[in-house]
């Protein structure tokens, strides 16, 4: 080969190769949220608005989530790639098999809480009381509850929004 081809060769592939990635189709992405959108949520959304995703070679489409939605069941049935759950859910889903992978964490301390009259000051003075629980609570907070803090005569009921 002439060796001053060489580099209008060389110049010609890199070209060729960088201009190639933008004729692939960005691979499809579904991020499922454990919420309807809130401000926890605002940096998923805002990475879509300017293209983040995009820049990434993603096509993201964010589906929110809500009352009485399990996200965990939705990803196990291929509804969505990735979905925004709590630290009940993550091990909940590897004791049922299923063996997804926990890749960040968005709080220090999980937000689970408690909220009562003000009159209750511990919660042994909850004991017997009626409950009103989020579908994920069912399953991953009440059962700790209810062996740690002594609520297991207490009534439940969900918790419709």
């Amino acid at each position: 080969m002439n060796t001053r081809l060489t580099p209008v060769f060389t110049l010609l592939t890199v070209a060729a190769l960088a201009t190639s990635a933008s004729c692939f189709a960005a691979e499809k992405f579904t991020f499922l949220t454990n919420w309807y959108a809130q401000a926890e949520h605002g940096g998923f959304y805002q990475a879509q608005a300017t293209g983040l995703y995009q820049h990434a070679g993603l096509d993201v489409e964010i589906k929110m989530g809500g009352p009485q939605i399990n996200v965990m069941q939705l990803m196990a049935a291929g509804q969505a790639d990735c979905t925004l759950g709590d630290n009940g859910q993550a091990l909940e889903t590897w004791q049922a098999g299923v063996h997804a992978v926990t890749v960040a964490t968005v709080f220090q301390h999980s937000p689970t809480v408690f909220i009562t009259h003000d009159k209750v000051e511990n919660p042994a003075e909850l004991k017997d009381k009626t409950f009103l629980l989020a579908t994920e609570a069912y399953t991953s907070f009440w059962p700790w509850a209810k062996s740690e803090l002594g609520l297991a005569g207490s009534k439940v009921r969900p918790l419709y929004l």
